[in-house]
């Protein structure tokens, strides 16, 4: 499972796992045409995913 917390403490799913179910998904907070995997990709090379 991959999250990410913004400043008001919300946290978001960065991946689709069963984990996450009931998270808001990342994707509601990037404007029009922007895409999430830049900071998916960076989150899988600093975390320890299992």
């Amino acid at each position: 499972m991959l999250l990410a917390t913004v400043p008001d403490g919300t946290q978001y799913a960065l991946n689709q796992t069963s984990d996450n179910k009931g998270l808001p998904d990342i994707d509601q907070l990037i404007a029009n045409g922007k895409s999430t995997g830049a900071l998916t990709s960076f989150a899988f090379t600093v975390c320890d995913v299992k």
